[in-house]
């Protein structure tokens, strides 16, 4: 099958705004950007290079020095190989000749993090909501995790239905293109599942065709969550970890932009949706659902986790207890051992490969570095 056509999706998506209420397509629509008029529509293929290194702009050069350390020795073996797919699907289907590195550190950060989680129950099937650039996503289904992802931006969307197409062929299936629901999609599908669910037929599950998963990723966009859909995610939510294992959940590192929602609003809703923090971590957030509580553990109540976020640390995140919780923190100071690449490893790698230009920046960094720090040049 084909890529998936601008036109295609926009009349689709058009079809689902007719015949869904306005309430559906209220929450459903990316209000974040809309209030910031951030572009997420797009009406030409050639601008689809534009959202090939977003949302981290500057985080590393601009907060950090050079010789700070961010990668294990395999880490970095492993953003070389990904960083290398990337600039020649770049270069090949986008005509530019770039590597998102900034985005993809970031990206390498949350998929070392999560894969420690991972490894209590591997293969976990796993749902990403807002997926942006999608290297999330291609990490994982590069590591062999059965995937969806689903996004609500015409133009993130489009940008990883072209990238996933490109690297996993017709083993990839976009459902924007089919008649299927996820559910008789995934009952369907006898490969490896690495899917694609348009934001209509995400709530279109709703009622009665909600399939399982495991793990629900969610980085850095909860903040930005219209109040009703993020009550839809957890209470869908639910019901995607119906079924038995040891690890469901829903994971993420970062809460996204919250100059419009403060963080605690966000953590306040997953209480009362029934969910608790199994891990309150600088490295990775964990919320799991009340029945998944294990007896005799202690666990952070809303209440505590308010008086954290509030500085007071009445109740240190160290007395955090239960199975997913120490799983995690052994990993995490097993990783952190080992971590010995620093930035300006990285960043020379980069350099390299893009044949030793100066600047190594986007676009976009360029602008807002000088913007917000006098337009140095590194």
């Amino acid at each position: 099958m084909s890529v998936l056509s601008i036109e295609h999706y926009n009349q689709q998506e058009e079809s689902a705004r007719i015949r869904h209420p306005n309430r559906i397509v209220e929450a459903f629509s990316p209000v974040i950007f809309e209030k910031l008029s951030y572009p997420h529509r797009i009406r030409q293929e050639e601008e689809l290079w534009k959202f090939l290194d977003v949302m981290h702009e500057n985080e590393y050069l601009s907060n950090r020095d050079r010789s700070a350390k961010l990668l294990t020795a395999r880490e970095f073996e492993l953003f070389k190989k990904v960083a290398l797919l990337i600039q020649g699907y770049a270069e090949k289907e986008l005509g530019k000749k770039a590597i998102p590195w900034n985005t993809l550190i970031g990206t390498m950060e949350l998929f070392r993090y999560a894969q420690i989680l991972l490894s209590k129950v591997p293969k976990s099937r796993i749902l990403e909501i807002g997926p942006g650039c999608g290297y999330m996503g291609l990490l994982l289904m590069l590591f062999g995790h059965p995937y969806v992802g689903t996004d609500i931006s015409q133009a993130f969307y489009l940008f990883q239905n072209r990238m996933f197409k490109h690297f996993f062929a017709d083993s990839f299936q976009d459902l924007a293109q089919s008649n299927l629901s996820l559910s008789d999609a995934i009952s369907a599908t006898q490969g490896p599942l690495r899917m694609h669910l348009p934001w209509w037929k995400y709530v279109e599950m709703w009622p009665e065709k909600i399939p399982e998963f495991d793990v629900v990723v969610a980085d850095r966009m909860l903040c930005e969550m219209h109040p009703n859909s993020l009550v839809f995610l957890l209470k869908t939510a639910q019901m995607f970890f119906r079924g038995e294992g040891e690890l469901k959940g829903i994971l993420f590192r970062g809460w996204g932009y919250s100059g419009e929602v403060p963080v605690l609003r966000i953590v306040e809703t997953f209480y009362k949706c029934g969910y608790v923090a199994a891990i309150l971590h600088s490295n990775l957030t964990f919320f799991i659902p009340e029945g998944c509580r294990e007896q005799g553990h202690f666990y952070l109540e809303y209440p505590q986790v308010v008086e954290l976020f509030k500085g007071n640390g009445v109740l240190p995140i160290e007395r955090m207890e239960g199975s997913i919780f120490h799983h995690f923190l052994q990993g995490n100071q097993a990783v952190n051992s080992e971590i010995s690449v620093s930035l300006q490893d990285i960043t020379d790698f980069v350099a390299q490969q893009l044949g030793g230009q100066e600047n190594i920046q986007s676009k976009d960094s360029q602008f807002l570095d000088y913007v917000l720090h006098g337009g140095c040049v590194y």
